[in-house]
């Protein structure tokens, strides 16, 4: 245990204790009851991370050797979420693929952020990553543009932001995408004092060319990422699920 362990609230230690075991790679994990299982998986979900723990908990001799039997029957509930999630970041692909292509053909350059970037190119698997919405950065001279192709191809636009001069992003809903879609020109807004504010021509001065699911994109470069992380921290004053934390650590 070190330093900022005693930081850590009682009741969060067991699950950081498994998140560490699993990011370690670690050949055992520590015993756990069923019923330790079932609270721990309650916090995984709320906290973002239970996706990303069902692989390496599956993995665990463990369950196995208590339920030779039934060796899913402890970690059911992880196991239908992380499938489920399967599901969802499967359908997320495929609506976003033709829409990135079509952005690209139209000649706006587009960066992928936070999680669907991220479950593409640094977890193991794109299911192992939750969102609750999809991110997408382009140019402040291309939102117009952006915002035509994307309602010619089945997104409807929530309350009109693009013209407000203190907003950042606009939202956009599709009926064959389960979460909302967010077109940023910005990572946040000069209303957030407290928080830094990004040179935003110095994130497209730094962007790289790369692929998303085979598809060309804009990517911003290792050392841009994890600050963007940092700075989305920030922008909620910490108080972000540990799937924040465990983007940075990956």
């Amino acid at each position: 245990m070190n330093a900022i362990d005693n930081l850590i609230p009682d009741n969060r230690r067991a699950l950081i204790t498994l998140l560490r075991c699993a990011l370690k790679g670690s050949q055992q994990c520590p015993a756990l009851s069923d019923a330790s299982l079932h609270s721990l998986f309650q916090q995984a979900r709320e906290q973002g991370v239970g996706t990303y723990m069902y692989p390496w908990l599956a993995a665990q001799k463990v369950f196995s050797e208590t339920h030779p039997q039934a060796a899913e029957k402890p970690l059911a509930a992880w196991r239908d979420a992380f499938l489920r999630n399967l599901v969802r970041s499967d359908l997320i692909r495929q609506v976003l693929q033709p829409t990135l292509t079509r952005l690209t053909r139209a000649g706006i350059e587009t960066i992928v952020l936070k999680g669907a970037w991220l479950g593409a190119t640094v977890y193991d698997d794109p299911a192992q990553r939750t969102m609750s919405d999809i991110d997408l950065l382009v140019r402040e001279a291309d939102i117009e543009a952006a915002h035509r192709e994307l309602t010619q191809v089945g997104f409807t636009a929530d309350k009109d932001t693009l013209h407000n001069r203190f907003a950042y992003e606009q939202r956009y809903s599709h009926t064959g995408l389960p979460l909302p879609l967010e077109l940023h020109w910005h990572v946040t807004s000069a209303l957030t004092p407290a928080a830094p504010v990004p040179d935003i021509e110095a994130v497209w001065q730094n962007a790289v060319d790369s692929v998303w699911h085979n598809v060309p994109v804009k990517a911003l470069p290792p050392a841009d990422q994890l600050a963007h992380q940092a700075q989305h921290i920030l922008h909620h004053l910490f108080a972000a699920p540990l799937r924040a934390y465990l983007d940075i650590a990956l």
